[in-house]
Parts: C-alpha cells; sequence; structure tokens
C-alpha cells in the first residue's frame, strides 16, 4: 500500500508558525560542513536549526516532486507521444533569446 504524503507546506515561515515542532533529527558534520551552514544561517538571519530545516525540507519536497507518476488515458497519453514525436521547428526569437548572456539581462 502506497503510503501517503503531506502535502508541501507554502513556506517553511507558514509551517513553523502554525505547527509546533515536536520531532527531532541528529546529524553529524565535519568542522568544514558545520561552519559553512552556520555561517549561511548567519547571512540569512536565521538559526542554524530553521537553516538546515528549511533546505532539507525543501530538497525533501524536491526529491519527491520529482518521483510522483502522472496517469493519463489512452488517448491523453497518445496525444502526448505524438506531441514529443513532432519535428523540432526552428523559432528565430527563440534562438535570439538563447544567445543572450546574463549581461544583456539588465537593461
Amino acid at each position: 500500500m502506497a503510503k501517503s504524503l503531506p502535502a508541501p507546506a507554502a513556506t517553511a515561515a507558514s509551517t513553523v508558525s502554525s505547527r509546533a515542532r515536536t520531532e527531532r533529527l541528529n546529524l553529524r558534520t565535519t568542522a568544514r560542513e558545520d561552519a559553512l551552514i552556520r555561517a549561511a544561517a548567519e547571512i540569512q538571519d536565521k538559526s542554524v536549526s530553521e537553516f538546515v530545516l528549511d533546505a532539507a525540507t525543501e530538497a525533501a519536497q524536491n526529491a519527491i516532486l520529482d518521483q510522483r507518476s502522472f496517469r493519463l488515458s489512452e488517448k491523453a497519453w497518445n496525444e502526448f507521444i505524438e506531441y514529443l514525436d513532432r519535428p523540432a521547428v526552428y523559432k528565430p526569437k527563440l534562438a535570439a533569446l538563447m544567445k543572450l548572456s546574463p549581461s544583456d539581462w539588465t537593461a
């Protein structure tokens, strides 16, 4: 039987205000990892726990979303495959956009 996963929170901040945290995670780090995490947390004006929990929660949500499957009817599946099998169409505006460098984006 497949487990039902909780819906992703809109933001980590909304999770903090709406539910008390009662569970604990423990982890070990190297001195270098610890220093890196603490520096990043300070830059974002977060506690180490907040920083690590936010990062881990986002990574977990992305991992779960990447593994979701989508069910299609046979008709919808065939239409999807037809779209994938179509020959590529040259789009001049898209080609020009892809040639821009990041410095061209600020204008």
